[in-house]
């Protein structure tokens, strides 16, 4: 019985050790442009390097994609998403700020801030959906 309990314990901790899965949609995508969607922790947001991101080709049809990110360990994240209708890799902004589609989980208005996007990941989380406009 000691040994399957000591394997037991041996493979959850490997399990949380390898980390949890963050998936959802992102809708109100248009034909043009790269879709990117980005997992932020607050030292990454400050930093503007996304920690794991993933660029989805435009829909050929609806307006909704599927992303998904594995692997993530359990932590304080916001996910951003923008459409790159210009394919210059960047979110184009403007002097009433960006000028190309955009959204977050946890909607925010107008400005985007960290602590505003914040959730805290402590399993497996899918469904997020993400609007973008």
């Amino acid at each position: 019985m000691h040994r399957a309990a000591s394997a037991f314990t041996l493979v959850f901790a490997i399990a949380a050790c390898a980390g949890y899965t963050l998936s959802g949609t992102v809708s109100g995508c248009g034909r043009t442009g790269t879709v990117f969607v980005a997992v932020f922790d607050e030292d990454a947001w400050d930093a503007e390097m996304p920690l794991w991101h993933v660029e989805l080709e435009p829909p050929t049809s609806g307006s909704t994609l599927s992303f998904s990110f594995t692997g993530i360990p359990a932590g304080e994240y916001a996910v951003f998403a923008f459409q790159d209708e210009d394919y210059n890799g960047t979110l184009n902004l403007g002097l009433l700020g960006s000028t190309e589609p955009w959204g977050t989980y946890r909607h925010v208005s107008i400005i985007p801030t960290f602590s505003a996007m914040a959730f805290r990941l402590n399993g497996n989380q899918t469904g997020i959906k993400i609007t973008i406009s």
